[in-house]
């Protein structure tokens, strides 16, 4: 007997929504286990789910990360009656590297070029990433050469990709060449781009690149988001230029970005050194009624601030 979705009362494909807002790892593994037993199920039916079902299906396991299950879901492919393309490859080759299995995912880059497919920018991209967690930025470099060489144009996650793993190793030199490249290229370089180099200058202490580069990315229209305003903000109150952490706290919060709870801490120190000590209080209520808790270094900062405060009065 053939059982129909209906039967169960869902449909495999939106019940993979479940999977994605699932709050917990058990009703994750629960709900992957109930699709993939009504995806099996359809296998029975007329006309049988398509390729563009099962890589609907792959990419919805793959983005919870049950990256072993898109593993044994390719192996069975054949099985189905699917024949691969470059889109099931390569998310194929995106779990063997989040897997830490390098060489099964070029393996299958292999048999790509053995089917006769033509990889593309997001097959090259995959495999850098994969480069990348394994600590071999050169490797990654010298593959998107390659890419290059065959005709493919880097894009945004390619560049992306180098240069955050050229911050991660503390080449901020090396990072802000690539974003000139992706200029020269027309290739638009993005928030997290942007962010990721003005991380990597912060931490060198190099604070007057990275406003400057701040400064740039208002320029072209870039919005910062919460990270990049949380950087500067903590750069600022670390050379005591508390009016300005105050006048850009303000613009972050006129733009509707919601502060963490280190940017308002930040703030509140800031405040505090300024012997504002009632607006630093009014700052801790908003972090409050907004539900971000303040922390042990929050509540030192207004005890510092009401001590400066005591001094200055007596």
């Amino acid at each position: 007997m053939a059982f129909s979705s209906a039967t169960y009362g869902y449909s495999p494909l939106l019940y993979l929504s479940i999977i994605t807002n699932s709050n917990s790892n058990s009703e994750s593994l629960r709900s992957l286990e109930e699709v993939l037993s009504s995806f099996n199920r359809r296998l029975d039916m007329h006309p049988p789910p398509s390729i563009v079902d099962f890589a609907k299906l792959l990419t919805s396991i793959s983005k919870v990360k049950h990256n072993s299950n898109v593993l044994s879901l390719s192996h069975q492919r054949d099985s189905f009656g699917f024949r691969p393309n470059v889109y099931t490859l390569t998310i194929l080759i995106n779990s063997f590297c989040h897997l830490h299995r390098l060489g099964f995912a070029f393996s299958v880059l292999a048999k790509m070029f053995k089917l006769g497919f033509q990889p593309n920018t997001v097959t090259f991209n995959t495999l850098m990433m994969g480069l990348y967690i394994e600590g071999k930025l050169g490797d990654a470099h010298h593959l998107c050469d390659k890419m290059i060489e065959e005709g493919f144009q880097p894009d945004t996650i390619t560049y992306g990709t180098l240069i955050n793993g050229s911050c991660k190793v503390g080449n901020t030199n090396a990072a802000i060449m690539l974003l000139r490249s992706m200029e020269q290229e027309n290739c638009q370089p993005n928030v997290v781009v942007y962010t990721s180099i003005i991380d990597s200058l912060c931490k060198d202490k190099q604070l007057t690149e990275a406003f400057n580069l701040f400064s740039e990315m208002l320029t072209k229209g870039i919005s910062p988001d919460i990270v990049t305003h949380t950087l500067i903000i903590h750069a600022l109150g670390d050379i005591g230029e508390w009016k300005k952490v105050t006048t850009l706290f303000k613009e972050m919060v006129s733009s509707n970005i919601m502060p963490n709870v280190f940017c308002l801490t930040t703030m509140v120190d800031a405040l505090c050194k300024e012997v504002m000590v009632a607006k630093a209080h009014d700052v801790v209520d908003m972090m409050i009624q907004r539900g971000v808790e303040p922390n042990v270094v929050t509540y030192n900062a207004l005890m510092d601030g009401h001590c400066l405060q005591s001094e200055i009065s007596a």
